[in-house]
């Protein structure tokens, strides 16, 4: 675990070192923009990213969640390219780089296994 601010904690590590990164924080558009934009250089060339709550709704709006808005301008001004998103009323969307949109079932299996386990998680905070 690191406790830091997402730009401390981005300087720990070298650019490409990272196979997945799970992007929860701020949420408001200009915030998950900068944190997409310092993370996606400390991706794998075939990693991901993960991103929580792309949801657009009334409680959303009063809550000024803007990730699924900020996705969206990134993968229009990047070459990464939405590959998958789960259909829930906070929902995750991972992308990945252009050339590997096609990603192997192994890196597949790992993903839905972390955001089982995710899920699996917030099931029993609530509980």
């Amino acid at each position: 675990i690191i406790r830091a601010t997402s730009a401390q904690a981005c300087e720990r590590f070298e650019p490409g070192s990272l196979d997945v990164v799970y992007i929860d924080g701020n949420h408001r558009y200009d915030f998950v923009l900068a944190d997409l934009e310092r993370w996606s250089s400390k991706v794998a060339p075939d990693g991901h990213i993960i991103l929580n709550d792309c949801y657009v709704s009334p409680l959303a709006k009063r809550q000024h969640i803007s990730v699924l808005e900020a996705v969206s301008s990134f993968i229009k001004l990047t070459d990464w390219r939405p590959v998958a998103l789960v259909n829930r009323p906070f929902t995750d969307v991972v992308i990945t780089r252009d050339a590997h949109l096609r990603p192997s079932l192994l890196m597949m299996k790992k993903l839905l296994l972390l955001l089982t386990k995710k899920w699996l998680l917030t099931k029993l905070r609530k509980q």
